[in-house]
């Protein structure tokens, strides 16, 4: 998703970095998003007469026309319903477009649009936007690179912060010499006797993975993180991807009745498992504790 700015750029600058992304989307590479309120900004915007030295009127309409064509059209919200993020009031309705078109990126140059720091909103100027989409990885498409500062902001914008600290204290515990004495604070007891017999396996076949930042929750208290092979780079998926084969799973269950290893803040998650997802019928139920 570009916002106007980038489009005047790409109107008036036909070889630069802004109309770059606009070719990617004429060569089905990428999907654009628009809306009335932005095509009708864009074709105020560069009617005024500083652009006339780039582009005559019908060159304007012309540009906007074969706009309306090439992107897909989004309704603009009730300003009542758009987010009020922004520095520039005016710039509030390019958060709600990007919600409701479920874009990957917003594309801008501007500064205030760039310091916008709303939930799953990824914001980047347009170089960087042409170098993300125009990556290639060895999994196949689907791919951005992404980063670490994002996928965390992620996690803990959708409120999962706690069942990454449980499974990222697993995978500490397991780098330790002493990981025999210190697994009961990271899994399930019931499983603590089979992690200490496998713990050879989980080296070798843990500690080399990566992880996506949503859990599938197969209950309230059961959920299932994915552990694909290390992909080299932080990557961000923009679709319905497949993993590789050899993903496994850790299989993680809330504790109710146990406390957090000390210094973390794992909302009484623990690992059940490592390897195939494991069915919350296969799981016994944890006991609560006594409030009272």
């Amino acid at each position: 998703m570009l916002d106007t700015n980038t489009y005047i750029s790409a109107a008036i600058s036909p070889s630069g970095t802004c109309a770059q992304l606009v070719e990617l989307a004429r060569q089905g590479r990428v999907r654009l998003v628009v809306s009335p309120h932005l095509l009708d900004e864009l074709e105020t915007r560069l009617a005024r007469e500083k652009f006339r030295r780039w582009l005559t009127l019908d060159d304007v309409r012309d540009f906007v026309d074969a706009l309306t064509l090439l992107a897909d059209m989004v309704d603009d919200r009730p300003e009542n319903e758009t987010p009020h993020v922004c520095t520039d009031p005016d710039d509030n309705f390019l958060v709600a477009l990007f919600q409701d078109a479920q874009a990957a990126i917003l594309v801008s140059g501007d500064k205030a649009v760039l310091a916008i720091e709303y939930p799953g909103l990824d914001v980047r100027k347009p170089a960087e936007a042409l170098a993300a989409l125009t990556f290639t990885h060895e999994w196949g498409e689907g791919y951005l690179e992404g980063s670490e500062e994002r996928s965390f902001a992620q996690i803990e914008d959708e409120g999962n912060r706690g069942i990454f600290a449980a499974y990222s204290s697993f995978v500490t515990v397991l780098e330790q010499p002493n990981a025999h004495e210190l697994l009961p604070y990271v899994v399930v007891p019931e499983t603590l006797k089979a992690f200490r017999r496998d713990l050879a396996w989980l080296r070798e076949n843990v500690l080399n993975r990566g992880i996506t930042t949503r859990p599938d929750y197969a209950s309230p208290d059961i959920a299932h993180l994915k552990l694909p092979p290390d992909p080299g780079v932080n990557l961000r998926a923009t679709d319905e991807i497949r993993l590789p084969d050899d993903t496994i799973y850790a299989t993680m269950q809330r504790c109710p009745d146990l406390d957090d290893l000390p210094g973390a803040e794992m909302g009484q998650w623990r690992v059940f498992g490592i390897g195939a997802p494991v069915p919350p019928q296969k799981i016994r139920p944890r006991p609560r504790r006594n409030t009272r």
